[in-house]
């Protein structure tokens, strides 16, 4: 009988003490804890116009939001073609409520690597902000030799009577860690 108390007493004194020590269990967030930043929403993608380009800002937990107030609609945004050191200014879009590049000379590439710089006053705050991101090199195609696809009937079989399934298979891209399909 004492074998079974000394058991089960010092673990449970032990799990008592240990949870006693955690601290406290909640955190305060008020308006100290705000600082205003710049949020950055962006997707470029190669032989593609530079558009819907996303700049907004936060705001503090428990302030009203002025819908109109969310999007940086003045900043300043300027895409850099790093290799080759051309500036291009983006324009905001009221309808879209987003960035985009108006002109034709600008041509995101395979391989490329862009920085995505802005500037904002925010809450009387001038902020910056930048991103920059190389896109993959051209890749992930379907390998027409080795797929099994066209017109493919329920339960077709071939001419030994085995079923035949469609079938993909992709040539992968060189530099690509990681391959999303849906």
């Amino acid at each position: 009988m004492f074998i079974s108390i000394k058991n089960t007493f010092i673990p449970a004194v032990a799990v008592s003490l240990l949870l006693l020590a955690c601290g406290k269990t909640s955190v305060s967030i008020d308006d100290r804890t705000y600082e205003p930043k710049i949020v950055l929403n962006a997707y470029i993608y190669p032989n593609r116009p530079v558009s819907d380009i996303q700049i907004t800002r936060n705001f503090a937990i428990g302030q009203e939001i002025d819908k109109n107030q969310i999007a940086l609609s003045e900043a300043e945004v300027i895409l850099t073609d790093v290799g080759s050191g051309n500036h291009y200014s983006l324009i905001y879009d009221p309808d879209q409520g987003s960035f985009q590049y108006p002109g034709s000379d600008l041509t995101i590439i395979y391989g490329g690597t862009y920085r995505l710089q802005v500037t904002a006053n925010i809450d009387g705050h001038v902020l910056h902000a930048s991103s920059v991101t190389t896109v993959p090199d051209e890749g992930l195609k379907i390998d027409l030799e080795k797929s099994v696809y066209g017109d493919l009937y329920y339960r077709q079989t071939d001419e030994s009577g085995q079923l035949i399934s469609p079938r993909v298979n992709y040539m992968q891209s060189a530099n690509a860690a990681f391959f999303l399909l849906s």
